[in-house]
């Protein structure tokens, strides 16, 4: 609040104050009353001045907004500066795993008869991968490394089921895995539709109809029919990965996948993505020059870039191989080694750069 408005504001309660005491002070008093009339002050005063705080906002906005892009664009600068080159390298191994992916799904959709369902899976997992990637890249831009980790933990969990689908795809009772993850989302969207339906505080116009909520049920008990119970699980869709249903849970998937290495960088992302007290700590930075004075970070920074940008580098590269080498041994096309050589010799220069900061 500007100090003008803030001493009209103050003023206001002042007046209001001394009529209504001046009262008091010939009628009697007591506690309650007093309380009373120092409420009745501050809440006239809030009326009558918060529209004209307001509207000088609305007045002072494009000069603020104007500054806050200006203290924005010093802060890319200075990303640029530090940053830069790892920040190009991440843009351009994202692009190419964008087209080559788009490129090999157009290439193999139709001649996809024999396992259409492992094509269809690892492409939507590659989509989306480099849709998550692309935040990522923005989140980096512009100086949000924590937001831009907790991101991660989505393309570690696409990369673990991209690795496991393309990896044990077809074999001993998991021919149809494939198939599974597709269907998986039914069970998802029937339970949230469910619970939407039953709340009281979804309106109804955002709940799907009795009719459809059926429909939604049968579809979702036609799948546990054919599957099973197990295949309500989270993970239930790699319920034929694991003898147990008590086995069938994400960690057991990353050791299949054998990313175990990352675990440790996937559980500390949950740090930024819930708000627990470790995350809160996280976000002080002590003073360089004044180890006392600690600062409560509000806004952007352009340090602990590294390990988003590994890690999104590694999982992006890591899912557009699982799609592009999905076929039978022998039949990937020249271009598409090549495309993935490129991608591994990239990867291994942002690796070894990053590593190095």
């Amino acid at each position: 609040m500007a100090e003008s408005a803030r001493s009209s504001f103050d003023r206001d309660i002042q007046e209001r104050l001394d009529a209504q005491l001046a009262a008091v002070n010939t009628e009697g008093f007591s506690a309650a009353r007093i309380e009373r009339i120092f409420g009745d002050a501050i809440n006239r005063a809030v009326k009558l001045h918060a529209p004209v705080l307001v509207e000088k906002l609305r007045n002072a906005s494009p000069k603020l907004v104007s500054e806050i892009r200006s203290a924005d664009e010093g802060v890319r600068a200075d990303l640029r500066g530090r940053w830069g080159p790892d920040l190009d390298r991440l843009a351009v191994i994202r692009n190419l795993c964008e087209e080559r992916a788009g490129d090999f799904y157009d290439d193999n959709r139709v001649a996809a008869d024999k396992q259409p369902a492992l094509l269809t899976a690892l492409a939507q997992l590659s989509a989306l991968s480099i849709r998550i990637s692309g935040e990522i890249y923005h989140l980096l831009l512009h100086g949000y490394p924590d937001a831009a980790m907790a991101r991660t933990r989505a393309l570690h969990e696409l990369f673990v089921t991209a690795t496991v689908i393309a990896d044990y795809q077809g074999k001993p009772c998991s021919e149809d895995l494939a198939d599974r993850y597709l269907s998986h989302p039914r069970i998802a969207r029937y339970a949230a539709a469910k619970t939407e339906f039953e709340s009281a505080s979804v309106p109804e116009h955002q709940k799907l109809s009795a009719t459809a909520l059926a429909v939604a049920k049968k579809s979702a008990d036609d799948l546990v029919r054919k599957y099973g119970g197990t295949f309500k699980l989270d993970w239930g869709w790699a319920m034929p990965l694991f003898p147990k249903s008590d086995d069938c849970k994400f960690s057991n998937l990353e050791k299949l996948a054998d990313v175990s290495l990352f675990r440790a960088h996937y559980a500390s992302a949950s740090n930024y993505v819930h708000g627990g007290s470790f995350g809160t700590a996280a976000n002080l930075e002590t003073d360089a020059t004044n180890p006392a004075y600690i600062y409560m970070m509000t806004g952007p920074r352009v340090t602990d870039l590294s390990t988003p940008m590994q890690l999104t580098s590694i999982y992006l590269v890591g899912i557009t191989s699982a799609l592009v080498l999905s076929g039978a041994p022998g039949q990937n096309s020249p271009g598409d080694r090549l495309i993935i050589r490129a991608l591994e010799i990239l990867l291994a220069e942002a690796v070894a750069a990053l590593t190095s900061i």
